[in-house]
C-alpha cells in the first residue's frame, strides 16, 4: 500500500482505508467496496472520493477482508505509537528501579521522588503500629 511518501500516522483512518480500497479494487473500487461492505455504491464512493471513514458493520467487513497484512498497513501507525509509549514507560520504570536498588544496599533513604513518601525510621513505624518493639 502506498501513502504518497507521507507518514501514514499523520493520515486520518478514512484516508488510509481509501488507499487500501483503491489499491485492492482499482478501477471499479466503489462497486466492489459496496459489495464487500454490503452498502449502497454512493456510500462506498464517499469513502473513495472524500476519504470518509466507514462505520459499524461496513468497517468490520472491510477490516475482516484486509487480513493481517492489510490491518498492519492501516493500523500499524497507532500500534507502533502505542508500543513506543509503552517502551518509554518501561525504560523510565527501569531507571527508577535501578536507583532504588542502588539505595537499598547503602542503607540510606530512598531518593527523593515526587511520588514517594518520606521514609520513616523503623522505631517510628513500630510506634505508629502500636508495637512495643524499639
Amino acid at each position: 500500500m502506498h501513502f504518497e511518501g507521507t507518514n501514514p500516522q499523520k493520515l486520518p483512518l478514512g484516508r488510509r482505508i481509501q488507499v487500501y480500497l483503491k489499491t485492492k479494487f482499482g478501477r471499479d473500487a466503489a462497486k466492489h467496496a459496496a459489495a464487500l461492505a454490503n452498502v449502497d455504491v454512493r456510500t462506498a464512493r464517499g469513502w473513495l472520493e472524500e476519504a470518509r471513514e466507514p462505520k459499524g458493520d461496513a468497517l468490520l467487513a472491510i477490516i475482516t477482508d484486509m487480513g493481517r497484512d492489510g490491518l498492519l498497513a492501516i493500523f500499524s501507525p497507532e500500534v507502533e505509537s502505542h508500543e513506543a509509549r509503552l517502551r518509554r514507560k518501561i525504560d523510565e520504570h527501569g531507571q527508577e528501579i535501578a536507583r532504588l536498588k542502588a539505595c537499598l544496599g547503602t542503607g540510606g533513604p530512598a531518593p527523593a521522588n515526587q511520588n514517594a513518601r518520606v521514609p520513616c525510621a523503623v522505631p517510628e513505624m513500630a510506634r505508629a503500629n502500636g508495637s512495643d518493639h524499639r
